[in-house]
């Protein structure tokens, strides 16, 4: 039974921030006691990450930011600077990018160093290091260099890292970006229990289709403002992800009528190793194609094999040659200073170069804005466009979808079907059922290491259930 409480655990009464000036969040107030949650979602760029920074302190005191009103976290106002230094033994964060979270080089020396820097003996950090791990499926890769985990491992690993001091609070900014569906089943459960024993938990989540069951509150941020989110809400069912997707009609195995642009027969993929293998895989001119499997299966491998950044174990990729691959993490394309830069690149076609900008939602106000500081929806597009900026024949997309918002990911459908309609073709390694429903010609699904054709309509399915999303 959860623990109820009249008191404010976590608590914002009027709060404004921002990063030169307090405008990007306008007058938020919300309270959470404990036992008890919020879900906060909204568009991408509304200021949700933001929120969380100036909440505990970060914003003004590491990035220099504007913050006004009132904070309250377990007693303490991370706003005063004598508080924020005791804030880290009251709370656990998921950052929204994992990359930016993890600091040491194996899972083990992650979770050690984290509990030695709250006073636990060596011995009995390890102890608790390993159980942890084991809660989210790392146990076997303790000792792995986290270069070699795929981007849901090393989300899996934040997870452990933010919970294994037993924090009376969890904070969690977009837990689900690069997570497959049984992590986002073993995320309900981490909240579920989270809840049970009394935590207080805050979630920020594109998709709240996953967790509204999980939740009483839910808040929606947009336009600064931070208001409870109403059914009827018109606006809020239009740019917030709330409802599951239709998960579309299967098609015939012989879809595409165009050439074959990739054909690979017995082909095995690794590091050393094979970690996956595949019987058939083609894909033809004209077609969108869906990989699918859990974390860490083989799938960004199986994209970089077919990039050609790694060569394959066994057999062999043939077929066209202009391939693009755009990474999970979209930090690793931006080479310019700026937006503006990153879209008229010279080395990109001038034909494709010229519409980019037009494609960018908010070319005229971030133009000049280095790409790192946009929000990770905004960055996911932005590596997308630049992709398109060199007009492959062949595109590889690895979750393309993170990070999204619903009018994001509407747009991204709408921009894969014109890249597909003019003759081009797609390859997607994903999570989203939504996109194997919205877009997926065929698809090809991962188990124990070996990959194979599935009908849609089914693969599509058997996500959201494994998820635990009732359809």
């Amino acid at each position: 039974m959860r623990l109820q409480s009249d008191e404010a655990y976590v608590s914002i009464e009027e709060l404004s921030a921002g990063y030169t000036k307090p405008d990007v969040i306008l007058g938020a107030s919300l309270r959470v006691g404990k036992g008890e949650g919020a879900l906060i979602a909204g568009p991408s760029g509304s200021g949700k990450t933001t929120l969380f920074l100036a909440m505990t302190g970060v914003l003004s005191h590491l990035l220099e930011g504007k913050v006004e009103g009132k904070a309250s976290i377990g007693g303490l106002d991370p706003l005063k600077l004598e508080d924020y230094e005791l804030l880290p033994s009251k709370i656990g964060i998921v950052l929204q990018d994992p990359e930016k979270q993890i600091a040491m080089p194996t899972p083990i020396d992650e979770l050690t160093f984290i509990l030695e820097n709250f006073g636990y003996s060596r011995e009995e950090a390890e102890k608790r290091a390993v159980e942890a791990l084991k809660s989210v499926g790392l146990q076997s890769k303790a000792n792995f260099h986290v270069e070699n985990l795929s981007g849901g491992e090393k989300r899996r690993l934040t997870i452990a890292a933010s919970t294994v001091h037993d924090p009376p609070i969890l904070l969690m900014d977009e837990p689900t970006a690069s997570i497959d569906p049984w992590g986002i089943a073993e995320i309900r459960g981490l909240i579920r229990s989270s809840l049970d024993k009394g935590m207080a938990v805050l979630l920020i989540e594109h998709k709240p289709v996953f967790f509204k069951d999980l939740f009483e509150r839910i808040y929606i941020l947009r336009g600064g403002k931070l208001d409870k989110f109403e059914e009827k809400d018109e606006m809020s069912i239009r740019d917030v992800d709330f409802s599951v997707k239709e998960c579309g009609e299967e098609k015939g195995k012989d879809i595409g009528s165009g050439k074959r642009v990739i054909e690979a027969r017995d082909l095995a993929v690794g590091y050393g190793r094979a970690i996956l293998r595949a019987e058939e895989l083609e894909m033809r001119e004209g077609e969108i194609v869906a990989i699918v499997g859990p974390n860490g299966s083989g799938k960004t491998t199986i994209l970089k094999t077919i990039a050609g950044f790694i060569g394959p174990i066994e057999g062999e990729i043939v077929g066209e040659r202009r391939r693009f691959y755009v990474p999970q993490f979209p930090d690793m394309l931006f080479i310019k200073r700026t937006v503006e830069e990153e879209l008229r690149d010279q080395k990109m076609d001038p034909r494709a170069r010229g519409s980019l900008k037009d494609l960018f939602p908010w070319y005229s106000s971030l133009k000049s804005s280095n790409p790192f500081r946009l929000s990770h929806g905004q960055r996911r597009w932005l590596s997308i466009l630049i992709a398109l900026g060199y007009d492959p024949s062949v595109l590889l997309l690895d979750e393309p979808s993170s990070g999204l918002d619903l009018i994001l990911y509407n747009k991204l459908v709408d921009l894969l079907k014109r890249v597909k309609n003019s003759g081009k073709s797609v390859m997607i390694s994903t999570h989203d059922p939504r996109l194997i429903g919205d877009l997926a010609d065929r698809v090809y699904y991962i188990k124990d290491g070996r990959m194979a054709e599935k009908g849609k309509s089914k693969a599509c399915s058997e996500l959201y259930e494994v998820a635990g999303v009732v359809r």
